[in-house]
């Protein structure tokens, strides 16, 4: 090899060397300075968390200003998905290191979980027919004897172990650690809610446990809970919270975090939009136990990281006077029906009470939940606005309103009343057997005659009282959106056709439309026609007031610098489509009911003893408008004379009505009350309507 060569060869070690040198700088370099800064993020990611501070919900008002929900601070736990030791991968791993197919694995983990839950340390035993695995570390609580997989479960990490752990400083039931043990299961890489407002001991016990770096996973942070100040008072009218679920998660995205409470039903669900605030967000460091960690160092390596404070919800102001709502809750002690008080003068519920009454404080514990969700009285139910019955002799003033309306009858019109009235073969009887004798209209609703009102709806039919019944507002939903609502029924054509039939001789079925019999049962409030009570206190509304008014409950809404952001008023609703002369004579009718010694509310008002709401109004020289009805639920059972056989049980009962106004000459509210099985109208609802009309006009404390 020549000098040259060597020289070249030399040149090129050297330059391959020095090329090599140059990249091993420049990646040396790089990763000392640029990289450096995304590997010192990527590990602060790890230990630097963003955590939801929770945002503090509007406040639910009366109308004066009168605080009847709010939030109050709470201590809640979660679980991190991310962190927890949950059994299903527990299992997948016991599965890789055994060679074992995971669908053999599904009895033990179910044995696994009830002896988990239980905290029994009898091991649940797998046989393993494999080979043996190799020496090694094993899974905590898992020992392999014998071509036997022994696993301990008070030891194993599982998502049913983490329950019962729980359950010792939480006081949970079977049914709970297992609803625990499934939602620590299902929480997936989220962070999930499970355990709202612990008690200060449970807080100490768990954050005890937390900090020696026990229960791997779980979290307690602050958070703010729901405070119903009065317990059940106006149940249904303000609704609860409760946790938003996994659909509505995929369904609004970002918009709402795992454990997030939303409302369900009444305001707290028609007002969600505004009574739900913002959360704000801080950011700490965790360590591997799970615990915060404070310090300078801490600080710095936070550095300017923002603290988002939270936006408090806006608060909500009902039309609902809790004084009289308190009232009417208070006076009601029958077992089922609803009242509703509505201010003829602008539409404003007063009150709206249907019972049996949940208590929204309780209702998201579990034992709870089922007791009232299986409860045959149905306390969940708004009565007021998702049941319908049979208005009864309540009725009356639609088909007499129609009857003047169509000028079927006027101020001097007669009719007779023999105690029964007969039409194509079949027999409608008076509810007095011996009859009324001659009636005007304002006598046949002051004596609730049956007759006088069958005899107008044979001469005009159907069609009047239908149209007279959508006017006063019945059969139509309340639009209120506190719940669900229903429409209740009016027995038109196409109704008829659905309810009615006959089968000819090929056996098809010939659909029948609404007859004379219909529009005869429906002047008196039976047959096909229903109502909510709702709708009987606006159309008696409507009546005393002669304007159409429009039902609202939530006045305005206000934000959190007492600025008014929305409000919601009708103070000029326009008039009725009726006759001044005939609404008057409508009016004479439910004032006679009440005042005429030949009235069917007469008693109740003229004897009730001192103190009662009835004579707290006499004494005032209030006078009252209003209508008594007694609803059939079933046909009245009689003896061989005709006598009806009193019916002891409870569900055989009548429905008991009372819908009026006070006062008769200058009307301010109107009340609508249903005793579900009461009996008469007169002696169930009238008393009650009387107490609630008084507790408005005159207060105990001024009459």
């Amino acid at each position: 090899m020549n000098a040259e060569s060597r020289s070249f060869r030399a040149l090129v070690f050297v330059l391959s060397v020095g090329f090599l040198f140059v990249l091993i700088s420049l990646r040396v370099a790089y990763l000392s300075v640029f990289a450096h800064e995304r590997a010192r993020a990527a590990i602060n990611q790890q230990v630097i968390s963003e955590e939801p501070i929770a945002h503090q919900r509007g406040r639910i008002l009366d109308r004066s200003g009168e605080v009847i929900v709010d939030s109050r601070p709470s201590i809640d736990l979660w679980v991190d998905g991310r962190r927890v030791l949950m059994t299903g991968p527990r299992f997948s791993e016991l599965a890789r290191r055994y060679n074992l197919p995971i669908s053999s694995l599904d009895e033990p983990r179910r044995l696994l979980g009830i002896a988990a839950l239980a905290g029994s340390e009898e091991p649940v035993i797998i046989k393993h027919q494999g080979v043996p695995p190799k020496r090694g570390k094993d899974l905590p609580g898992v020992t392999y004897k014998n071509g036997e997989i022994h696993i301990n479960p008070r030891v194993f990490p599982s998502s049913e172990g983490i329950a019962y752990r729980l359950a010792r400083y939480l006081n949970l039931d079977d049914r709970r650690r297992s609803s625990l043990a499934r939602a620590i299961e299902k929480s997936g890489n989220l962070e999930r809610l499970l355990v709202t407002d612990l008690s200060e001991a449970a807080w100490h016990r768990i954050g005890a446990e937390l900090s020696v770096g026990q229960m791997r996973g779980l979290l307690l942070r602050e958070g703010m809970r729901r405070a119903y100040r009065y317990g059940r008072v106006a149940y249904h009218v303000l609704g609860y919270l409760n946790e938003v679920s996994e659909d509505e998660l995929k369904k609004f995205g970002g918009a709402l975090r795992g454990g997030e409470l939303v409302g369900r039903v009444g305001i707290e669900r028609h007002m969600e939009s505004m009574l739900r605030g913002v959360d704000g967000a801080r950011f700490v460091i965790r360590n591997s136990r799970g615990a915060v960690m404070r310090g300078q160092w801490v600080d710095e390596m936070l550095g300017d990281r923002p603290w988002i404070d939270p936006v408090k919800g806006h608060d909500v102001e009902l039309t609902i006077d809790l004084a009289l709502q308190q009232r009417v809750e208070k006076v009601f002690k029958h077992r089922r029906g609803a009242v509703v008080v509505i201010d003829t003068r602008n539409g404003e519920i007063l009150a709206l009470a249907s019972f049996p009454r949940p208590n929204p404080n309780r209702i998201r514990h579990g034992a709870y939940n089922r007791a009232i969700t299986h409860h045959q009285d149905k306390p969940m139910v708004n009565r007021v606005l998702a049941e319908h019955y049979a208005p009864a002799s309540t009725f009356k003033v639609v088909t007499a309103l129609a009857a003047l309306e169509s000028a079927t009858v006027n101020s001097e019109t007669w009719r007779y009343c023999p105690g029964k009235f007969e039409l194509a073969g079949s027999t409608w009887a008076c509810w007095k057997r011996q009859g009324h004798g001659s009636l005007d209209l304002v006598g046949a609703l002051r004596h609730s005659c049956n007759v006088y009102f069958y005899k107008l709806a044979d001469r005009m039919g159907m069609k009047p009282i239908l149209s007279v019944a959508k006017e006063l507002g019945l059969g139509e939903t309340a639009g209120l959106s506190i719940g669900p609502e229903i429409t209740g029924v009016l027995p038109t054509d196409a109704y008829c056709r659905q309810r009615k039939f006959w089968v000819d001789a090929r056996g098809r079925k010939r659909r029948l439309s609404c007859t004379s019999g219909d529009a005869v049962n429906a002047a008196i409030g039976q047959g096909f026609v229903t109502v909510t009570p709702y709708q009987l206190a606006l159309a008696y509304a409507r009546i005393a007031s002669g304007k159409r008014i429009e039902p609202r409950i939530v006045r305005r809404v206000v934000a959190q610098n007492t600025r008014e952001v929305e409000s919601y008023s009708d103070e000029n609703p326009p008039k009725l489509n009726f006759k001044r002369e005939h609404l008057d004579l409508i009016r004479e009718g439910l004032r006679a009911v009440v005042n005429d010694p030949r009235g069917t509310a007469y008693r109740t008002f003229y004897n009730a003893a001192e103190g009662e709401g009835a004579a707290r109004l006499r004494a005032a020289g209030i006078e009252v408008s209003g209508k008594t009805g007694t609803a059939q639920v079933r046909a009245i059972k009689r003896d061989s004379k005709g006598r009806a056989i009193a019916e002891a049980v409870y569900a055989g009962r009548d429905h008991a009505w009372f819908a009026g106004y006070a006062p008769a000459d200058n009307p301010v509210m109107a009340v609508a009350v249903l005793v579900e099985h009461g009996g008469s109208g007169g002696r169930a609802a009238a008393p009650i309507a009387f107490e609630v009309m008084a507790a408005v006009l005159v207060p105990k404390d001024e009459g």
